[in-house]
């Protein structure tokens, strides 16, 4: 019923719902996802790593998600509140089938704190030169830019 609320664009009904149906005692992922989203995105990260961290639990009997959400959902609550290192901790937590994500979040979080080492972190992506470097009209080389959360990161080609 969540997931229809949602597809069906309905937020609102869906945050209520899941405030309806939540129960500390009982693990129901969508609602959980739902309420952290809700208190992030509101600036209550107490509570939005409440919901996240539960997320978590249910993924020990989901080996599809397994610790994956929970901890990226952790590592951005932190990052929002300016906790750079607990940020980091969180996302090496992620399990190793998720390498290649848990890899993707690390230079995303690298970025959003401005960090010296983002641009080395880029250059180990593979497929970088067809995604970075961009042809300019006259077939150069041209000088590619990403911004992400309002930083900008220049590489240079």
């Amino acid at each position: 019923f969540i997931r229809t609320i949602v597809l069906l664009e309905k937020f609102k009904q869906a945050f209520a719902f899941s405030e309806n149906v939540w129960n500390k005692d009982e693990l129901f992922f969508e609602t959980d996802l739902l309420l952290g989203l809700d208190s992030f995105i509101k600036k209550d990260y107490t509570s939005a790593e409440i919901y996240f961290e539960r997320l978590n639990k249910i993924s020990q009997y989901n080996l599809i998600f397994d610790n994956f959400i929970g901890n990226v959902l952790i590592a951005w609550n932190r990052a929002s509140q300016g906790n750079k290192k607990e940020s980091f901790e969180f996302m090496s937590k992620i399990p190793n089938p998720y390498h290649h994500l848990k890899k993707t979040q690390n230079i995303f979080l690298q970025c959003y704190f401005n960090s010296d080492e983002t641009q080395k972190s880029l250059e180990t992506i593979p497929g970088k030169l067809a995604i970075l470097k961009l042809p300019s009209a006259n077939n150069k080389i041209n000088h590619a830019h990403m911004q992400f959360k309002g930083r900008n990161l220049s590489l240079s080609a």
